[in-house]
């Protein structure tokens, strides 16, 4: 089954409207749960949100960066044993958008799932319903695009700069 459909139609009421291609994408990267010397590996990658929840991205034009840093500071304190450090991840709508599964067929979907208390939240899911060998061969595709990493401080200047 397809999930195309999902990122033509807002799945928010609290929308600030679909995710274009032309949008910069982050994510939160911890360490050392996440990132091993240096890069993202492949386990930061969920396979069920791939394939159910969908993996938790944020749009960084509708970004609110205390509500980005407070989601970090949260999240790092669920496991702090594996979360020391946090960093970001920054890639590009049209690139995700782009990637191939087997060559052939879009491999995966960025929706617009947007938050009542956040709404740059989006998300990245397998574009068509596939075996969990499948997925594992989904996030191998995925993973090259989220070494593009940035301490939390200089994200977040960046988008003061930019606002």
């Amino acid at each position: 089954m397809s999930k195309l459909l999902l990122e033509q139609n807002s799945q928010s009421q609290f929308s600030p409207g679909l995710v274009r291609d032309d949008e910069s994408l982050a994510r939160l990267q911890f360490h050392p749960e996440h990132i091993k010397d240096g890069q993202v590996i492949e386990t930061a990658i969920s396979i069920q949100d791939l394939t159910d929840r969908g993996y938790s991205i944020a749009r960084k034009v509708h970004i609110i960066p205390d509500t980005f840093a407070e989601n970090a500071r949260r999240m790092m304190e669920k496991v702090p044993e594996q979360r020391s450090g946090v960093q970001v991840s920054v890639f590009e709508t049209s690139k995700i958008r782009e990637l191939k599964f087997n060559d052939t067929e879009r491999a995966f979907v960025v929706v617009d799932d947007a938050l009542e208390n956040d709404i740059a939240h989006a998300c990245v899911l397998s574009a068509y319903e596939r075996k969990s060998s499948q997925i594992r061969k989904l996030r191998g595709i995925l993973l090259p695009h989220l070494q593009s990493l940035f301490h939390l401080d200089e994200f977040l200047k960046s988008l003061k700069k930019s606002v």
